[in-house]
């Protein structure tokens, strides 16, 4: 690898670090009917700035890998071997184009340059999963997840949050007009926001990353190779092996001190490295993903808890499943058999997903019982109605198709379904006027027709060897197919996935981490 190419991806991981962190210079705050139009800000984010120099480090490095191809060339191959990104290539491009008719232009050119970044964003998360950092990437989404749990954890049990522009944070109060609150008979309480804009987006960063993290261990992967010297082990002995080694520690490769094994100096055995290794990792992952569910728990997002139940349900079959019936470890005839015994193979890599399996259905249990006079009205149907948000979500329903039905071919322009809301109705409150909460619903009144074709196309063409593939599930296709479980609430039942800056990015980035299904799907 050279220098260059390890300075892209650096500049990629810090990135991802400081994505949920919404530091962002305001370059216009318009004023409609005296309040503020939120939708219709147009800020340039600390993010974007650091991944557009590092999609100009890797474009450069691309373009000496492909100094004699020609355009041609490079479009013919994109058609036969990945389709995905030429429709993705036309889906930027319609963006672009619908600037001519859209009636904000700055407003539309703001939005195709975030869908640009956003493309880029997915071929970069691609190249790095190709090309093995998969675990590194999800490695910085955990570390960014705790953090943000620890802050979102922090307001809700201080009911309070402090302003910072360079952490990108604004204080809430449970008091004011707008905030997302609890209410029940003891009155209003302010909901975890971490570092975002609402507690439904906290909420499903924490979700994602959470199933991200329990997939992957599912995967027969630990989290945090720490510790690890060379080409050492990666994995977790076995208690016999453990047993092995402290039975025979004498005659291992150790140096010893006051007649201890010590892990010190240069003759360092394997085994010892792997045995501290494995603890740290599993001690460190178990406290992150109970931090990280407690974070996700005090969001009180019913489309964050929905779509993790539904990943997380998935997943535990899945692996459950594997375990005791088709584990690929295990010959055809021996299923009957314990494979959790110590000495299988299956029982090494079965055990610890388990574990977390029953730790998140424990914990979730405690963290609900301690908090259920919060929890629990988040379900009453009472409550729901004097909530009204299902009545605020049929009302964006109207309006998009009210557009649609006027501009169904062309839309009214990327970015641009709040502006055409205003130019119909200018004497509506703007608090009044949103987008509409589906995102697909969202693209075709912006980009119409062609646009939700395209969109969809290159959603089929990510997703198609998934569907393709005769492979079991736990070939590879497990991780991606329980993000979209997670996704599919926040993508039906609300906007922020499309029309936010983190949330486009954040969708474009776990379509580039499909590549990684897609990758060992295709090996021989």
């Amino acid at each position: 690898m050279n220098r260059l190419t390890r300075y892209t991806d650096n500049l990629f991981f810090v990135f991802l670090f400081i994505l949920p962190f919404q530091t962002v210079y305001l370059w216009r705050e318009p004023i409609m009917n005296g309040a503020k139009w939120q939708y219709g800000t147009i800020g340039i984010y600390l993010s974007s700035l650091i991944v557009a120099v590092a999609i100009m480090l890797g474009a450069i490095v691309k373009a000496n890998a492909s100094k004699k191809k020609t355009i041609i060339d490079m479009m013919t191959t994109l058609w036969h071997e990945r389709k995905s990104d030429m429709f993705l290539l036309l889906f930027v491009l319609w963006s672009g184009l619908s600037i001519l008719w859209a009636q904000d232009t700055a407003l539309a050119l703001y939005t195709f340059v975030k869908i640009l970044l956003a493309a880029d964003v997915f071929v970069m998360t691609r190249d790095l999963v190709r090309r093995g950092k998969m675990k590194r990437i999800v490695v910085v989404l955990f570390v960014a997840a705790a953090i943000q749990s620890v802050i979102g954890i922090g307001q809700f049990l201080t009911q309070d949050s402090f302003s910072s522009k360079v952490l990108g944070m604004s204080a809430y109060e449970s008091w004011q007009a707008g905030t997302s609150v609890l209410k029940n008979e003891s009155g209003r309480f302010l909901r975890a926001y971490g570092s975002f804009s609402h507690p439904n987006v906290y909420g499903l960063f924490l979700a994602v990353v959470l199933i991200l993290v329990v997939s992957t261990i599912g995967e027969k992967s630990l989290l945090f190779p720490l510790f690890q010297r060379g080409k050492l082990l990666n994995v977790v002995p076995s208690s016999k092996a453990r047993f092995l080694f402290i039975k025979n520690w004498k005659t291992s490769c150790l140096p010893f001190k006051n007649g201890v094994p010590s892990l010190r100096g240069d003759c360092v055995s394997p085994i010892a490295l792997a045995v501290v290794q494995g603890f740290c990792s599993r001690t460190v992952t178990f406290f992150g993903i109970l931090i990280i569910l407690l974070g996700l728990i005090m969001s009180f997002s019913r489309l964050a808890w929905g779509g993790f139940a539904l990943g997380f349900i998935f997943l535990a079959w899945r692996s459950i499943s594997d375990i005791y019936f088709c584990h690929p470890g295990l010959d055809p005839g021996s299923t009957k058999k314990n494979i959790l015994d110590s000495g299988s193979k299956a029982g090494m890599t079965g055990r610890y997903p388990l574990a977390i399996f029953a730790t998140i259905v424990i914990s979730t249990v405690i963290f609900t019982g301690i908090l259920h006079e919060t929890v629990f009205p988040r379900f009453d149907g009472g409550v729901v109605d004097r909530d009204g948000s299902v009545v605020d979500r049929m009302s964006t329903y109207r309006d998009a198709f009210q557009i649609v039905r006027a501009h169904p071919l062309l839309g009214v322009g990327a970015g641009n379904e709040t502006a055409e809301l205003i130019r119909i109705s200018p004497h509506r409150p703007i608090w009044d006027i949103q987008p509409s909460h589906d995102v697909p619903l969202l693209i075709l009144t912006e980009l119409g027709i062609p646009g939700l074709v395209l969109a969809l196309c290159f959603f089929w063409f990510s997703l198609f060897p998934i569907v393709k593939t005769k492979t079991p599930l736990g070939d590879g296709r497990a991780p991606v197919i329980v993000i979209l479980l997670v996704l599919i609430p926040s993508l039906l039942l609300d906007h922020f996935l499309w029309d936010s800056n983190f949330g486009l990015m954040f969708v474009f980035i776990l379509l580039g981490l499909t590549f990684d299904t897609n990758y060992r799907l295709k090996r021989p």
